[in-house]
């Protein structure tokens, strides 16, 4: 499931951090645990998608970290991520990444490896 963090804190949820106003996929098992249920009464925690899609490792729709898919998709265009964003996404691609790597050189990483 995706979580967005509406605190001004980081909140952990199980060992995944969420930064303010950052999104975040988290397993599902976790939607049950008593401190999440709190965090998301209280709105400092806001489920922004729950799906089976999600739980095969795929988001979709609404506010995710996902790349930009060739005929829109739903999807945060690249340009618009941040540079933790690409990362994360280059991550799930398992492509290489360095540290000097910029926003547009993870971006045009991303273009390449979803582009067959």
């Amino acid at each position: 499931m995706l979580l967005k963090n509406n605190s001004q804190k980081v909140i952990h949820v199980g060992n995944v951090m969420i930064l303010p106003e950052e999104t975040k996929s988290v397993d599902d098992s976790l939607s049950t645990a008593p401190a999440v249920a709190a965090l998301i009464s209280r709105k400092a925690l806001a489920v922004v998608k729950s799906t089976a899609k999600e739980s095969a490792g795929e988001e979709t729709g609404g506010e995710t970290t996902g790349g930009e898919a060739p005929g829109g998709g739903g999807k945060k265009a690249l340009s618009r991520m941040n540079k933790q964003e690409l990362i994360d996404e280059c991550l799930k691609l398992g492509l290489d990444i360095v540290e000097d790597d910029t926003k547009e050189t993870l971006a045009e990483k991303i273009r390449a490896a979803t582009a067959e």
